[in-house]
């Protein structure tokens, strides 16, 4: 790297972004996943002679939540990028900065949603699950 300060700035900025994009992108992967994940065991559980039951109602909670969760993630991009076109506006004018941040602090809170939601689901379908013996 070189010794200009600005150029130091601009590639922690600019990796701070990338590694935003890829934590957003891991909450879209766990949530579908997970998502698609339950339905191919409901469909395993699914035999007669299974000693798993299941409470369809807990389950439908949790492919909910975690559907929720996938749902939240595009809305997340759009306010990150919202944010990103407010930052490249305020070089020209103050009065970007204010929905700026508010749209960065948006994004941020549909990403702890989105991995809440996800944390959530997990929960509900282990609670939906029980053996027999």
């Amino acid at each position: 790297m070189s010794d200009d300060p600005g150029g130091w700035q601009r590639y922690n900025i600019d990796r701070a972004i990338a590694y935003s994009i890829e934590a957003i992108k891991a909450s879209l992967l766990i949530n579908g996943a997970a998502a698609i994940a339950l339905m191919a065991f409901l469909g395993a559980v699914a035999a007669p002679n299974s000693r798993i039951s299941i409470d369809v109602h807990e389950i439908k909670y949790a492919l909910i939540t975690f559907g929720t969760g996938v749902a939240v993630c595009p809305v997340t991009f759009l306010f990150a990028y919202l944010a990103q076109l407010f930052f490249a506006g305020y070089v020209a004018s103050d009065s970007y900065l204010w929905p700026a941040e508010t749209f960065r602090w948006a994004a941020l809170l549909g990403f702890v949603v989105s991995i809440s939601l996800f944390c959530v689901g997990v929960f509900l379908a282990a609670g939906a699950i029980t053996t027999t013996v």
